[in-house]
């Protein structure tokens, strides 16, 4: 199958990080790969709420899941207003996998390197200290 170069980057970023929890961390650490690795995925970013967002990423992670490349899972839980909060969760098909495989002369290794750099270093952490992080560096 072959899908746009832009959408192989969110399958490369579950595959290496195996499930990324919120959109918002998703997003930031997109972001991230492309100020600090220089990772030339295609996605622009405006300022949003929670610091840099991407519309075009956002349109995309849709459309992978209903392509069925990657799962999204809602998660729900208490907080301490009326409402529950969402989180969700994403992580890479079988389909998905094989959809990188089939498109693997797309990306070069050094590329894929910087983003598994970017996951080893953010998908662990909270997300209060990515947007914390971002916000103090790049949004003054």
């Amino acid at each position: 199958m072959d899908i746009p170069k832009r959408m192989l980057f969110p399958l490369l970023f579950l595959k290496f990080a195996g499930k990324i929890e919120g959109k918002t961390k998703f997003q930031k650490m997109l972001f991230l790969s492309k100020v600090e690795h220089g990772v030339d995925h295609g996605y622009e970013f405006k300022k949003y709420i929670y610091g840099p967002y991407s519309s075009p990423f956002s349109s995309d992670i849709n459309t992978l899941q209903s392509l069925e490349l990657i799962n999204v899972n809602e998660v729900q839980f208490p907080t301490p207003g009326p409402f529950e909060g969402r989180l969700l969760s994403f992580s890479l098909t079988s389909k998905g996998e094989k959809a990188i495989e089939e498109n693997s002369h797309v990306i070069d290794e050094e590329t894929r390197v910087r983003i598994e750099e970017v996951i080893k270093k953010w998908n662990s952490k909270d997300l209060k200290e990515i947007i914390s992080y971002v916000y103090s560096k790049y949004l003054p």
